[in-house]
């Protein structure tokens, strides 16, 4: 008699939600399990089942997405299977955050420079501010600096939060520094005797 492969179905695959990479990847931690009389048999990825390229290729956003598994082997058909992309918080390990420690003073505002970057696959992506992240600062003393507008010597508390495939958010020092007057050069002096 002949041995017919087994079809596979939806209820066989399990995908863990996936971290947003902005980079279209084969799923990983897929699950196939076929639950046979038995035993449960858990299913090998190129031997009875592959993940299907093309299935993917457009699945970069954050949100619900699907994946064509197909049996190989002792399995046949193909199924769809869901998945989520969960946007990834500012602390995880991914994220990159560089804020500038001071600027010196001159009486104009002196917003930091901000730069936050996340480590995906073989390649960094530097966020993008009001797209990925915003930031704000307010003043840590009572000094009288506005939010978004730090110009007076003080310590100020800059916070990144996330945006859009991102979330969380992450709290740095920033400080604007006296000028020092040996770096000062003094120009249009008059002479007058």
């Amino acid at each position: 008699f002949k041995i017919t492969p087994y079809p596979l179905n939806e209820e066989m695959v399990a995908i863990e939600n996936q971290k947003y990479t902005g980079i279209a990847g084969e799923p990983t931690g897929i699950t196939v399990t076929h639950a046979a009389t038995t035993q449960n048999i858990t299913l090998k990825n190129g031997t009875d089942y592959m993940v299907v390229k093309d299935s993917y290729s457009q699945n970069t956003e954050v949100g619900n997405h699907t994946v064509q598994i197909e049996g190989k082997g002792d399995y046949s058909g193909v199924v769809e299977a869901s998945y989520r992309i969960e946007p990834v918080d500012l602390t995880d390990e991914s994220i990159n955050v560089e804020v500038s420690a001071e600027k010196e003073y001159t009486g104009k505002t002196l917003k930091p420079d901000v730069k936050v970057t996340q480590k995906a696959a073989d390649r960094d992506i530097t966020l993008k501010e009001d797209t990925d992240y915003t930031v704000s600062i307010a003043a840590k003393n009572e000094n009288g600096a506005s939010e978004d507008a730090p110009k007076n010597i003080a310590t100020y508390i800059v916070t990144i939060t996330g945006k859009g495939n991102y979330t969380g958010n992450i709290e740095e020092e920033y400080k604007i520094i006296s000028i020092d007057v040996r770096k000062a050069t003094v120009s249009d002096v008059k002479e007058s005797y």
